[in-house]
């Protein structure tokens, strides 16, 4: 895992696939707290993810626990 961001107070990562038509590889999804917004990052990486607010953050955790219902 990379070095700590300046200004992260929280990081969890869950391995994870990509899905099977696109090579079904490992990638690795990180949720990070960094000042004040979340981030959620595919592969690790800044360049193939999200900025979030806390509320947005929010709302795709409850969208992500529905769909998990399903």
């Amino acid at each position: 895992m990379s070095v700590q961001h300046p200004g992260e107070t929280y990081r969890h990562a869950i391995d994870t696939r990509r899905p099977s038509e696109y090579g079904g590889e490992a990638c690795t999804v990180l949720v990070r707290r960094v000042d004040a917004t979340v981030e959620l990052l595919f592969h690790a990486d800044p360049r193939t993810g999200a900025v979030m607010t806390p509320v947005q953050a929010i709302e795709v955790a409850q969208a992500l626990t529905e769909a998990a219902k399903i």
